[in-house]
């Protein structure tokens, strides 16, 4: 019986996951290994970073940034309103 090895390179650990688990359904002996071919445990990572797009980041800014504007011009126009009773 001839033995094949298939080797695939990505960062996304998420999606190396969804890979394996894929050939293990079809019923193929599957291992992750790392950079220097050492077998690793499928545990999900722990401090995994996120790639935010720009989108993301100016939605988050609006998030932010949105409340804070309204409340300082909120702000002044009641010390308008204030200096103008007095």
């Amino acid at each position: 019986m001839a033995t094949w090895t298939i080797r695939t390179q990505t960062s996304d650990y998420k999606r190396v996951l969804e890979i394996a688990e894929a050939q293990r359904y079809r019923g193929y002996k599957v291992w992750i290994e790392d950079e220097n071919g050492g077998r690793i445990d499928e545990r999900p990572p722990t401090n995994e970073q996120t790639n935010r797009s720009l989108r993301e980041i100016g939605i988050g800014a609006l998030f932010w940034l949105g409340p804070i504007t309204v409340g300082m011009v909120g702000l002044y126009l009641i010390g308008v309103w204030v200096d103008r009773m007095w």
